[in-house]
């Protein structure tokens, strides 16, 4: 009688720790470098990812799954603050995850035996998108990025591709110099490198935010075919252990199917 309340509780508590361990890295002075600022939202995105994918496979009804993705983005609100661009991430994401309910329900109901791996597998993908949905508003609107943009600040990476462009191109040359004069004429170079490329993109510096937001929502993309992996078996404990605990059972069903004939 209690079992999805409880899940929705378990799933609510997750959420709001994952976003707030989440915050100090999108805010961060790095996202990837330094393994320590990503490894807590990592693991947040893999266990969250797997309890919202497994309610999504044992409770039936849109509604129940509504409640549970409004249980993982409503927090949201609680650690990034209000605004309202925010509803935008959070409709978009309810949306996603209906269609990720809808995926996961269809592919058990095509299937014999109910195969986790196989249902989890075609569902994951969905499942994470809504959350890589608001990490790229919460990136977008992070303090860090928007002085960015409004200073005419150029990102670190952008600077670190400057800093080895100059490096590789020009290297020769200045290895040429005396010694105790190369670093002054390496750092003057990548000044000037850098002046002039902030002089180029300066009007476009309001764009920066969205395309840096844009551009975070795609390397998670591009990333999450190792976050599936990686969330499975997670998952399939899950499974496991609601089964073995008697919170979910195997039900023999009789249904109808349709076939061709020629």
């Amino acid at each position: 009688m209690y079992k999805k309340p409880i899940t929705l509780i378990i799933i609510l508590a997750l959420s709001t720790w994952f976003w707030a361990v989440t915050k100090p890295w999108l805010y961060g002075s790095s996202l990837f470098a330094v393994a320590e600022a990503w490894i807590q939202p990592l693991v947040g995105l893999l266990v969250l990812s797997s309890l919202v994918a497994m309610s999504f496979l044992l409770m039936r009804k849109s509604l129940e799954r509504l409640g549970i993705s409004l249980a993982v983005v409503l927090p949201f609100f609680l650690v990034f603050g209000f605004n309202y661009f925010f509803f935008i991430g959070v409709g978009l994401s309810l949306l996603v995850h209906l269609y990720a309910g809808k995926i996961i329900k269809d592919e058990e109901e095509q299937r014999n035996v109910v195969n986790t791996h196989l249902i989890m597998r075609r569902g994951l993908p969905i499942v994470m998108m809504p959350l890589f949905i608001m990490i790229s508003f919460g990136y977008y609107f992070s303090p860090k990025i928007q002085s960015q943009a409004a200073n005419k600040e150029l990102p670190p990476t952008v600077n670190e591709v400057i800093e080895r462009t100059v490096s590789t191109f020009l290297g020769d040359e200045i290895r040429e110099l005396p010694e105790e004069e190369r670093e002054s004429a390496l750092n003057q170079l990548i000044t000037q490198v850098t002046n002039q490329f902030i002089e180029f993109v300066g009007p476009y510096f309001q764009f920066m935010p969205p395309i840096l937001a844009f551009g975070l929502f795609l390397v998670l993309e591009g990333l999450s075919f190792i976050f599936v992996w990686l969330t499975i078996p997670i998952t399939m404990f899950w499974v496991w252990l609601a089964k073995r605990t008697g919170l979910a059972k195997i039900k023999i069903v009789q249904i109808e199917a349709e076939q061709l004939e020629f």
